[in-house]
């Protein structure tokens, strides 16, 4: 076998392979005796036929094409441990000669690039105690008794907590801004879910009333689109609702669900804000360690993988945008962006995303660390079964060998964040 292995730029190379027939034959015999397993002559048990008699009857295209697979695959694999390659994809495979004595193929592929990485001990971060306060707690039950609450028709003028029906028109220097118009728009009065100082407004109007008014935006609003701007409302009352809220009582917590008591219920959901503040805190823990070791590692930018991380986010962007009725081309020219913008964009992201991801590999490299097949099995099987449950694709149309690969990479990225939780977390 021959080959030979050229840099074309930044992490790609080009890799031509050429098999001699000596080289052949060994994948020629091996496909010759996997097809005689199966092969029935008369007077021979199934696969016991001589191989004279196998050569005589056998499918001599199919023993041909199982050969050509296996010397592809197995050359690639020999060339790949000998230089060592640490292999991110391969593409633009060619067959470029395929005859009885002779297999010639070239392919692309991208290797892993080299980064140093500091100790792990540099990434200590701190973990935190975590408790949930009675005002938590209290909250979210409001939240749930706010769930379950009932609205009848009032007759009279609005309060707090009643729950209205509004027209409404929000302009600008004159000019209606960004989602400001609505109709028959819900809201309950006081929860605060309007710009600052709206609500308040609504206050002893009645249905059928009609309002203008002016509010000026605060600086630090989460809307940058109008923070610190003056902003001028039309309003008009369509319903106006008394909210009745369920007592926290046994009946309620009962009503719920498998709660026998309100005091099983409020054990219940301070237990979930606790589950849902440990989450947070492991996501937090593990964002800080990465974003430390990154820090401190010497890592070569590479193009082709920002660009294909780059690929990726706009593809599950567009399908986020499918989820929600909506195309990638429709959202650009709705915030007057074309897709090279949006790349610019996400341009940081992308590279942090990128240095993170070869951080973690190379940890998981260094550590042995890998996703035995009866994990990724276990997991792509419970993956089917609730894309079943759930009544989307049947499993013939699904990629099972991708869909494996890209389980097998999440198992070991999510034992290697374990190894790091391990080494870099302490206690506050």
């Amino acid at each position: 076998m021959h080959y030979s292995l050229k840099k074309i730029e930044d992490i790609q190379y080009q890799l031509s392979v050429e098999l001699d027939e000596d080289d052949l034959k060994k994948y020629l015999d091996k496909a010759g005796r996997e097809v005689s397993q199966s092969l029935k002559i008369d007077g021979f048990r199934t696969g016991k036929a001589p191989k004279e008699l196998v050569q005589k009857y056998a499918d001599q295209v199919k023993i041909s094409e199982i050969a050509i697979e296996d010397a592809l695959r197995g050359s690639f694999s020999s060339i790949s441990e000998e230089k060592n390659l640490d292999i991110i994809n391969t593409s633009d495979l060619k067959v470029e000669e395929n005859s009885p004595g002779k297999l010639r193929y070239s392919l692309r592929l991208a290797v892993y690039p080299e980064i140093n990485l500091p100790d792990l001990s540099s990434a200590k971060v701190k973990k935190t105690s975590i408790s949930v306060s009675g005002e938590e707690l209290e909250t979210a039950l409001g939240t749930l008794r706010a769930s379950r609450a009932q609205a009848s028709q009032k007759d009279g003028t609005t309060e707090l907590g009643d729950r209205v029906e509004i027209d409404f028109e929000v302009t600008s220097e004159g000019k209606v801004i960004e989602g400001g118009v609505s109709k028959n728009h819900p809201l309950v009065l006081g929860k605060g879910n309007f710009i600052p100082g709206f609500e308040e407004q609504l206050i002893g109007m009645g249905k059928g009333e009609e309002k203008t008014f002016s509010l000026a935006v605060p600086a630090d609003y989460y809307e940058k689109s109008v923070a610190g701007k003056k902003l001028d409302f039309k309003v008009k009352i369509n319903l106006v609702q008394k909210v009745k809220l369920p007592e926290l009582d046994d009946n309620f917590a009962k009503s719920l669900g498998n709660f026998k008591t309100v005091q099983a219920l409020r054990e219940s959901v301070e237990n979930g804000l606790k589950q849902e503040k440990e989450a947070k805190q492991k996501q937090r823990i593990r964002v800080e360690i990465l974003e430390r070791l990154t820090k401190e590692s010497k890592i070569k930018p590479s193009k082709f993988l920002v660009e294909r991380q780059l690929d990726n986010m706009v593809a599950d962007f567009d399908e986020h945008l499918h989820g929600q009725g909506m195309e990638l081309g429709l959202y650009l020219a709705h915030v007057k962006k074309t897709q090279d913008e949006l790349r610019k964009d996400w341009q940081a992201e992308a590279e942090k995303q990128v240095d993170m991801s070869l951080i973690l590999h190379k940890i998981a490299k260094e550590n042995d660390i890998l996703a035995t097949s009866e994990e990724i099995d276990k997991e792509t099987g419970s993956f089917i079964d609730s894309l079943s449950a759930r009544g989307q694709p049947e499993e013939s149309k699904i990629d099972i060998a991708g869909l494996k690969e890209q389980i097998g990479k999440r198992i070991v990225n999510e034992k290697t964040l374990a190894l790091l939780e391990k080494r870099c977390v302490t206690e506050a």
